[in-house]
């Protein structure tokens, strides 16, 4: 696990984004509980841009959309039914194609676990480019640390409750090594080495590419967490967490994480790499009791 500097360093950090973002997280609590998640989302033209590549409605369709999702809910309804948008609104966003499970179904086999030599478990990682992991600083915090680690695929059970073959990688810190600080952007982007052991053919693996594109997420939205908590089975956190504020560089969301998830990648529902979870825990903030921003 990661080192008690970097948990401190970590935890301070945390601590003063959590206040920065108070206001917003208090916002999006209240909009989700008053079921209009979307009018968390403060930016107009982020939701604007957010709603045209959700729905295919016009730019200025779209803008409409946004304009009645800043009132009342019973007005979002209305506007909902009266563009066919019904998925939009609610507390939960219930319907989803089936395509949905086999997007996630294949993401999923990016995700690896990540482990001491020794078998001891680390954190949890994905694979973002053809031989290249990305996971948190905190969890693999040198060049000279990675050669510690060893990298599992398909650490995970079958439908049938049997675990699956596990296929296992060396890293290689020599051919690509790039981090930044725990207290800042917290990540770590290593390549692969030698195969250890196991079938899996990356070349036929797909990777979660990355992307800073602004209309992937708005506030108010799910977030979809696939990870290995405590160095368990591959798992994951689904649909009922909600993004709830935005800073420079971070997220926040509610979402059921554990020790061990910290490097996991978060998605939205069209499961496209949205953040890099780095730090779960009960929140210093009594949430429930913000006032709306």
């Amino acid at each position: 696990m990661a080192s008690k500097a970097d948990l401190n360093l970590l935890n301070e950090s945390v601590s003063r984004r959590l206040s920065d973002a108070a206001r917003q997280i208090g916002r999006s609590i209240h909009e989700v509980a008053r079921g209009n998640p979307y009018g968390a989302e403060p930016n107009p033209a982020r939701l604007v841009d957010r709603i045209s590549l959700k729905t295919g409605l016009d730019p200025a369709q779209a803008r409409d959309l946004a304009g009645w999702i800043s009132t009342e809910p019973a007005a979002v309804e209305l506007a909902a039914a009266a563009t066919g948008m019904e998925a939009m609104i609610g507390p939960t966003l219930d319907f989803l194609g089936v395509a949905f499970l086999e997007k996630g179904r294949a993401v999923a086999d990016a995700v690896v676990r990540i482990r001491f030599r020794d078998g001891r478990p680390q954190g949890t990682g994905a694979l973002v480019a053809p031989g290249i992991i990305l996971t948190n600083n905190h969890v693999i915090r040198s060049a000279e640390a990675a050669q510690g680690f060893l990298v599992e695929f398909d650490f995970e059970k079958d439908v049938a409750g049997q675990n699956r073959a596990v296929t296992t990688f060396e890293l290689d810190s020599l051919r690509l090594f790039a981090s930044d600080a725990v207290e800042r952007l917290d990540y770590t982007v290593i390549a692969l080495g030698n195969k250890v052991g196991g079938a899996r053919d990356l070349s036929t693996t797909a990777y979660l590419p990355l992307s800073d594109a602004p209309n992937k997420h708005v506030l108010g939205e799910v977030a979809n967490v696939i990870q290995h908590p405590r160095g368990d089975f591959k798992q994951v956190a689904l649909r009922e967490n909600r993004l709830v504020s935005r800073l420079d560089f971070v997220l926040h969301y509610v979402a059921d994480t554990e020790p061990g998830s910290s490097g996991s990648p978060v998605f939205n529902n069209e499961w496209q790499m949205i953040a890099l979870h780095h730090w779960g825990g009960p929140s210093p903030f009594a949430l429930s009791a913000m006032p709306p921003g």
